[in-house]
């Protein structure tokens, strides 16, 4: 400013500082404001005052600019009183929009925690539920299980039973034959080792004591329908797999227990061949009588179905109706926040409202003085009541 008075002449100083005190102290009081807005010591402090006053005080500048130049520009306006009634009117907008943009800091703080805390609340509910599933679904699990068991179905437990007891009684003479077939092999080929003799020993077992149930299965059948033709050709079989297992399985069986036998009678008992096949007969008659009679009657039936691809029978159908179903945490998850989804969609609004439209009003009312200086008409119509308020603007003439 003092170096433009000084490139004017000498007698024009005092008109030009006289036409200039309107607004020459703004500068300075600009330069206050925005100092004190913009720097502060404490980091925190510094950054609350560029948030809370930093728009507010722009706000103030642009209007005393635009109030102080409407001083120059006052005789030359059509419609004077309505000018001025104008800027007392941007002036009434100005200080509620700075009173709103407070307030709605204080909203938007308050909305957030509401926010916050009913996401909280959201997880919290679904943590407590889930976690309650995982404890009650054995519970449950049991109790259909076993209401499931106890209608006609498929017998589970007699066919997991039957499988394992197969595969128990292969791996054990897999364990007494394997010295047996080893020394005979050796013999043979001349080859001490044998690497996979042991695999293929246990599932030929497992396949031959299989079979020993089902012909145990298929005579009974024959029984039940009084076939003679079937039960006489059943029983040659049956005889020939009792020999079978008697002297190739049972026998050795009973031979690797014949020494504690006579240890424990001080040699006085001597089994000898007719005593080894017996026993072994009686332990193949006992062994197949009490695992038929529990659980091999009812599983092999299933087993034999399952091998040729038959009607496993009725029952089954009601079992899958009433299947468990297992727990599906994702779908639970989004189940619950979809329920929520309008209520967050509310908030969501209100927040980004509570933090957009105060600032946006400060904004708002700084250009409705820019335009009311050039257009003695303002474009905004304040205060905004909703974020669609923002793209409103008054027809300009």
């Amino acid at each position: 400013m003092e170096m433009f008075e000084q490139a004017l002449p000498e007698n024009w100083r005092p008109v030009i500082r006289l036409v200039l005190s309107i607004v020459s102290w703004i500068p300075d009081v600009q330069n206050a404001l925005l100092t004190y807005a913009v720097y502060g010591n404490n980091p925190v402090v510094r950054g609350l005052k560029i948030v809370f006053l930093l728009l507010p005080f722009l706000l103030f500048i642009v209007g005393v600019w635009v109030t102080m130049l409407s001083v120059y520009t006052y005789l030359f306006r059509p419609r004077r009183n309505t000018y001025v009634s104008t800027v007392f009117i941007m002036w009434w907008d100005s200080i509620r929009s700075i009173w709103l943009f407070w307030v709605g800091a204080v909203q938007f703080l308050w909305l957030s925690i509401g926010w916050f805390w009913g996401m909280l609340r959201v997880i919290v509910g679904v943590m407590v539920d889930l976690f309650r599933q995982i404890v009650y679904y054995p519970f449950v699990f049991t109790k259909d299980l076993a209401t499931r068991y106890f209608r006609p179905g498929v017998p589970w437990v007699a066919i997991i039973m039957t499988l394992f007891w197969i595969l128990f009684e292969a791996m054990i003479f897999t364990y007494v034959l394997s010295p047996t077939i080893f020394e005979v092999l050796s013999n043979l080929v001349g080859i001490e080792t044998h690497t996979f003799l042991s695999p293929m020993l246990f599932i030929f077992l497992s396949v031959l004591i299989g079979g020993s149930f089902a012909c145990i299965y298929w005579l009974g059948e024959a029984v039940k329908k009084k076939d003679i033709v079937q039960i006489v050709s059943m029983l040659i079989w049956e005889l020939c797999v009792v020999v079978v297992e008697i002297l190739f399985l049972y026998r050795d069986l009973v031979d690797a227990i014949t020494p504690w036998i006579a240890q424990q009678t001080g040699d006085q008992v001597q089994l000898g061949l007719t005593g080894t096949i017996l026993i072994a007969g009686f332990a193949w008659v006992g062994i197949r009588a009490m695992t038929w009679f529990l659980f091999a009657r009812y599983g092999i039936a299933v087993i034999i179905a399952i091998i040729a691809r038959q009607e496993l029978g009725h029952g089954t159908v009601a079992d899958e109706a009433h299947e468990v179903k297992p727990i599906n945490w994702i779908r639970h998850i989004l189940d619950t926040f979809k329920s929520e989804t309008e209520w967050f969609h509310d908030k969501g609004k209100e927040i980004l409202e509570s933090l957009a439209l105060p600032a946006l009003q400060i904004v708002a009312a700084g250009i409705n003085f820019l335009m009311v200086f050039i257009t003695s008409k303002p474009i905004f119509s304040l205060p905004f009541k909703k974020i669609e308020d923002v793209m409103e603007t008054q027809e300009l003439l």
